[in-house]
């Protein structure tokens, strides 16, 4: 395989000074996903997160472009690849994400294969942009609903986000969904994922 191409000068360092070296490269076996933890830092941070209270640390643009070139090599004739986005909250990153996404997708084509992305998120920094992006650069995303309010607050206490938790906000200060017993957690969760699909 061909050293890939330079680009923007953002990611094809030299080979003794990458971060991920391509001679650490698995031979019994081809790798075909990859999962970045773009942050451990999170806007929630959930009292009963399996994280805990975690530093608010995040991936420099170093790694995330390393990692793309490692898989590429790592994933041998697979042609189909797959980039997860976890963390924290990867949203916390969008800026690198908004720049990794696109450099994936067009160093994996380079190569005569295709690449996916997908996202685990809060849901509560999701915003109009976003969702625009997800839909033109196909990155699925899943996130979860903890429960009713009640337990919402007994259990989902966020040290940053003084209104109660069920509310999520958008960029207006005003609640996007209201996961209250009134509303509907599943009617509201509906329609956000129903405008990310359909644009509606």
């Amino acid at each position: 395989m061909n050293l890939p191409i330079v680009d923007n000068n953002k990611c094809d360092s030299p080979s003794d000074t990458r971060l991920l070296q391509l001679s650490a490269i698995p031979t019994a076996t081809e790798i075909a996903n990859i999962e970045l933890d773009l942050t451990l830092d999170c806007n929630l941070r959930c009292r009963y997160c399996y994280k805990g209270d975690p530093p608010k640390v995040y991936m420099s643009h170093r790694v995330a472009f390393d990692a793309v070139i490692w898989l590429i090599y790592a994933s041998g004739s697979q042609r189909n690849l797959g980039m997860f986005f976890l963390g924290g909250e990867p949203m916390l990153n969008f800026t690198l994400v908004k720049e990794l996404v696109p450099f994936a997708t067009r160093r994996a084509k380079q190569h005569g294969k295709n690449i996916t992305f997908g996202m685990t998120t809060n849901g509560t920094l999701v915003t109009d942009e976003t969702i625009e992006f997800f839909k033109k650069w196909r990155v699925t995303f899943h996130t979860s609903i903890d429960g009713c309010p009640a337990v919402l607050e007994k259990k989902h206490f966020c040290c940053n986000m003084p209104k109660k938790t069920y509310e999520r906000l958008g960029s207006s200060g005003q609640p996007t969904f209201n996961l209250s017993e009134k509303n509907g957690a599943c009617q509201q969760a509906y329609a956000m994922l129903r405008k990310y699909r359909n644009g509606v």
